[in-house]
């Protein structure tokens, strides 16, 4: 941050200065307004130091801080003692007002972190509250690698796309870096920094959905698969699609468009099947479900080779089996309240959690479906835009 001080002549023109106010978010412009009316240094900090002048106006820390910092900037010190007198981590002097919607939280600062993170800040000041956001509540749900990785994510040049609901992603990645945990032995593939985020969101999909598969199983032999075991039906088996090449493949044989639906196979929107008797391949299967209704799954597609009808024959024997999965519905059933978790599991799963980072909002007593319900549809959310960065 070095030592700039805020100088005794450097008085903002009024026209300047309410232009300034009105970068920051309409909740705090009046009690900004009454700030600067102090001193000019006051409304110099508006553009020398957004963050300080904001954390003056908005609650950061204790009235004693903020009183010391207004006496400090007004006798003319430098802004690394302003940012020390209120805990404010110094990168954070780069942010614009459009930055600020809520108080502040406790940021990174260390060296290691400020260097790399100020280097990630959003060109358009309208992409940094989203931004900001992510790196306060991921540092506080994860840690600073995982705040650090989320800072160089490229959806935040899209500030339409809003806030990011950093929780889920945040879980994953904690429980990514833990050894011999309930949480870390249910992942696929752990968290790491160089994931991309659409990769992220989906083996965090893939996580919860194993998570509830352990909470609600009452066969702990059952592996968490997402589909039932059991794959044969009126003598056709039906065999899942779950990589790029294998849905390749299979278009190339059935000469239809299933290849291209590996995007939506990897955000969970549908299951491929290639329903198969023997090696002969019947038809192509796409099954959908809603993970946040009562509603699936069901058969969205039964085609034969060429996109012709299929044999009615391979149309019951899909109807019976896919009837029979349920696995494909746990989100649905936690909206619903359908499901009946094992209190021993889920206090084992969350303790280690709760016990390193306080988790106020997982409760240990007893399973909360209203805890799995906000996570899931955070999940859901974070699909929704990896589908559009």
């Amino acid at each position: 941050m070095g030592n700039a001080v805020i100088s005794a002549n450097a008085g903002a023109r009024p026209c300047a200065l309410e232009t300034q106010i009105k970068r920051y978010h309409r909740s705090y412009r009046r009690r900004l307004r009454k700030l600067v009316r102090q001193s000019s240094r006051l409304g110099d900090l508006t553009f020398t130091f957004p963050a300080a002048a904001f954390a003056l106006v908005s609650g950061h820390g204790s009235p004693d801080q903020r009183g010391e910092a207004v006496r400090m900037v007004v006798d003319g010190r430098s802004l690394q003692d302003i940012a020390g007198v209120l805990a404010l981590a110094g990168w954070t002097r780069r942010l614009p007002p459009e930055a600020f919607r809520r108080p502040l939280g406790q940021l990174p600062d260390d060296q290691r972190f400020a260097r790399k993170v100020a280097g990630r800040i959003p060109a358009d000041p309208k992409a940094t509250a989203a931004w900001l956001q992510a790196i306060d509540a991921g540092a506080e749900v994860a840690d600073e690698d995982f705040a650090l990785w989320l800072a160089g994510l490229r959806i935040f040049d899209r500030p339409e796309l809003g806030e990011l609901p950093v929780r889920p992603l945040g879980l994953y990645a904690w429980f990514s870096r833990q050894d011999d945990v309930r949480g870390r032995r249910l992942m696929e593939k752990p968290w790491h920094a160089q994931l991309r985020y659409a990769a992220a969101v989906q083996q965090t999909q893939s996580w919860f959905d194993r998570v509830v598969a352990d909470l609600t199983r009452a066969d702990q032999k059952r592996g968490p698969g997402r589909y039932s075991r059991r794959r044969r039906e009126h003598g056709y088996t039906f065999v899942p699609l779950v990589t790029a090449e294998d849905l390749r493949e299979e278009g190339r044989t059935m000469n239809n468009c299933v290849g291209s639906y590996a995007g939506m196979v990897a955000n969970r929107e549908c299951a491929i099947f290639s329903i198969r008797r023997g090696a002969f391949r019947a038809a192509t299967l796409e099954v959908r479900w809603d993970r946040y209704s009562n509603h699936g799954p069901w058969i969205a597609q039964i085609e034969a080779a060429g996109n012709t009808a299929a044999p009615e024959t391979v149309v019951a024997a899909a109807r019976v089996w896919v009837s029979e999965q349920d696995e494909f519905v746990h989100a649905s059933h936690v909206r619903s309240g359908r499901l009946t978790m094992d209190a021993t599991r889920w206090k084992a799963l969350w303790l280690p959690y709760v016990t390193a980072k306080g988790g106020k909002q997982l409760p240990l007593e007893r399973p909360d479906q209203q805890v799995l319900a906000n996570l899931f549809a955070d999940i859901e959310r974070l699909a929704r835009i990896a589908r559009y960065a």
